[in-house]
């Protein structure tokens, strides 16, 4: 669809760089997101405008990005709705929905802002669990049996 819109499309995953007749970059590898969700000011949630059930909303939540999804987010419906309520994600429903959705963000910095703000508040409410789960199973580990940890890893 990009390339019908009559963008110069340059894909991550054939290994092409972007270069000045790029418009749109597509980081479509895994693994490597963290540095794009870093870098922009506006995810979209990939898998999202068709029934595929969407990709994670917390990667780029807790890297401060405004967060745009289609409909569709049925691998996540309980943290969508989560998102949702608390205002932490724009719903479009198709390509020129995105589009509007994103010229409006870019043109507004406070709102772009708050939406990001407001993903990472949903974010951070999973971080207490997670150390709770931690506590409560680290005493259950047996250290001689426990794998070392890599070097740079916390222990």
């Amino acid at each position: 669809w990009a390339e019908a819109a009559g963008f110069t499309v340059t894909r991550r995953a054939t290994g092409a760089l972007p270069d000045a007749a790029t418009t749109l970059y597509l980081a479509d590898t895994l693994g490597e997101l963290g540095v794009f969700f870093r870098a922009i000011a506006i995810t979209f949630i990939g898998g999202s405008l068709v029934p595929v059930g969407g990709h994670n909303l917390l990667e780029p939540a807790r890297l401060d990005a405004a967060i745009l999804t289609g409909p569709h987010l049925g691998n996540f419906t309980s943290l969508a709705a989560r998102f949702r309520a608390a205002g932490a994600m724009l719903v479009v429903a198709d390509a020129a929905g995105l589009a509007d959705a994103v010229a409006r963000l870019l043109a507004d910095p406070a709102a772009r802002s708050d939406l990001a703000a407001a993903a990472g508040s949903v974010a951070a409410e999973g971080s207490a669990g997670l150390a709770r789960i931690v506590a409560a199973v680290l005493p259950l580990v047996d250290p001689a049996t426990a794998a070392p940890a890599a070097s740079g890893e916390v222990s």
